[in-house]
């Protein structure tokens, strides 16, 4: 897959991980979805909660099935929060998740689960706009705090 003609697109990551990998993805809050995403998602497994369901309330107790592997990396793409507590990225798109709703999920899902690690994705600053850089600041700090409360961090031996 490629994005805008470019094959090692930012947009194109975690295509080429269920692709070439096998690697196992769940995707939440997602609101604009191509119908190439659309095909992937089928032919690939993916499992995921959408934005419009997630907001009319569909969510199952579990978010992950149990098929679901133990150890998990999270990669948080803020282009998932609503577009009014997250203007700074680089799709700011109306009807994203809520501050609480997000970290629900992202404590619900990685509870229990070993954690390879985390990253935050597409924040992108605007001059003179301090509350997302606080915003993504304190999503980075209470991820921090979920690892290290209600997850088991891979620390026996490395890969």
């Amino acid at each position: 897959a490629e994005y805008q003609g470019a094959l090692y697109s930012h947009a194109c990551v975690m295509h080429r991980a269920v692709r070439y990998l096998g690697l196992p993805l769940a995707q939440f809050g997602v609101r604009d979805l191509s119908l190439e995403e659309s095909r992937a998602r089928r032919d690939f497994h993916v499992h995921f909660y959408d934005a419009p369901a997630l907001m009319q309330g569909k969510l199952p107790e579990k978010l992950l099935p149990d098929t679901f592997p133990d150890t998990v990396y999270l990669s948080f793409d803020v282009d998932g929060l609503d577009a009014s507590l997250m203007p700074a990225t680089g799709t700011p798109s109306p009807g994203g998740l809520g501050w609480y709703e997000a970290l629900h999920i992202v404590r619900d899902c990685l509870r229990g689960r070993r954690i390879l690690g985390f990253d935050l994705t597409e924040f992108a600053p605007l001059p003179g706009m301090h509350a997302p850089d606080y915003t993504a600041a304190r999503l980075v700090y209470h991820i921090m705090g979920i690892i290290e409360r209600d997850t088991r961090l891979y620390r026996e031996k490395p890969f």
